[in-house]
């Protein structure tokens, strides 16, 4: 018995000391995973925040598209009004040279009338003074008439050809704004249309995000009442209160002391009893030890451990998790107990604890 005790004392001690055990529990998961909703909830703050700045930025954009519209419709009705006062300058400029062109033909005729009458009065008669005076004083004021309007069309034509350069230069500056204006339209378009693509990219990532902290935030629910109902199934809040592994006789009671130590119980059962777990846990070992037949243990959380030996035939492998009151084997043949029975122990760590302060009363 002190080999067999030794042995199971050393076993324990390598499990509770062991990091793999217990490793990743629920309170480790639920740190983690508040951790990830946290870390979550700061991603889709910030990307909440660039979509904002970018929605900003294009209304911002979308003012100044609507501004310069504005611009470009005012100057296309002022390069509009311009051409048609270009049109009517150049269609009185036309009316001008028209008349410049009548008033041209008509000097040349008065002049063949001119050449004529000064031929007459090479060859005049005396008789014929007053009629030559006549048509002299009547050519005199046709010819004054004539200059007086080419006088004054060619100040008109002047005075329209300096309207319709004018003109003409308002209507260049008009259309060279108007091309800047579209050009700086089409610049702000595109980098529009930029910000919309990044818009969209960012409203994507963004719903993405709140969709992982969604499940995210069910995971962590659920994470929250596993713990709380682990909190409840705690071995620990369960002292004098667990279920015994088998219905039987105690034959040997836990003696520390004693020499040799006894650090558990054996009960003596019938053969082939259910042999149960005390609390629901995690089996982290299943196979035979010398000296005490095939031992499983269980892992129960916290520092918790119970040990099963002399079970036949084992129902449970290395690994599995078990519900309190599952069946881990049969019960064996136990030397102690010279017949069908279990040798159990419950361990906090490496120490050994007496199981029958922990079980219920019979």
């Amino acid at each position: 018995m002190p080999y067999r005790s030794s042995c199971l004392f050393v076993l324990c001690f390598l499990l509770a000391a062991s990091p793999a055990v217990g490793a990743s529990t629920t309170q480790e998961k639920l740190r983690g995973t508040q951790h990830q909703v946290e870390a979550q909830r700061r991603a889709v703050e910030e990307a909440k925040r660039k979509e904002a700045a970018v929605r900003a930025e294009l209304k911002r954009l979308d003012a100044k598209i609507g501004t310069l519209k504005a611009q470009l419709a005012e100057a296309q009705k002022a390069l509009e009004t311009t051409q048609r006062r270009k049109k009517d300058l150049e269609a009185q400029l036309s009316q001008i040279q028209s008349r410049h062109d009548q008033l041209a033909r008509r000097a040349s005729e008065l002049t063949r009338v001119l050449w004529a009458a000064t031929m007459r009065l090479k060859s005049f008669r005396t008789e014929g003074w007053a009629e030559a005076d006549r048509e002299s004083t009547w050519l005199a004021a046709v010819l004054r008439e004539l200059r007086q309007n080419r006088i004054q069309l060619a100040q008109e034509q002047a005075a329209l050809s300096a309207q319709a350069e004018a003109v003409r230069k308002t209507a260049a500056d008009l259309e060279d704004q108007n091309r800047r204006l579209a050009a700086i339209k089409d610049d702000i378009t595109r980098q529009r249309l930029a910000r919309v693509k990044q818009a969209e990219k960012l409203r994507a990532q963004r719903l993405q995000g709140e969709a992982q902290l969604g499940s995210l935030l069910t995971a962590l629910e659920d994470l929250r009442r596993k713990a709380a109902l682990e909190a409840a199934q705690k071995i620990s809040a369960a002292k004098g209160k667990l279920p015994w592994p088998v219905q039987g006789r105690v034959v040997h009671r836990f003696a520390p002391k004693a020499s040799p130590p006894v650090t558990g119980i054996d009960i003596a059962a019938k053969e082939g009893d259910a042999v149960r777990a005390i609390a629901a846990g995690k089996v982290v070992h299943s196979d035979t030890l010398r000296g005490l037949g095939h031992v499983v243990i269980v892992y129960h959380g916290e520092t918790y451990y119970s040990v099963y030996a002399f079970l036949a035939p084992p129902n449970v492998e290395e690994g599995q998790r078990v519900a309190q009151g599952a069946t881990l084997g049969r019960c064996g043949f136990s030397p102690k107990v010279k017949g069908p029975g279990v040798r159990f122990e419950l361990r906090s760590g490496s120490k050994a604890l007496d199981p029958q302060e922990w079980l219920a009363p019979l």
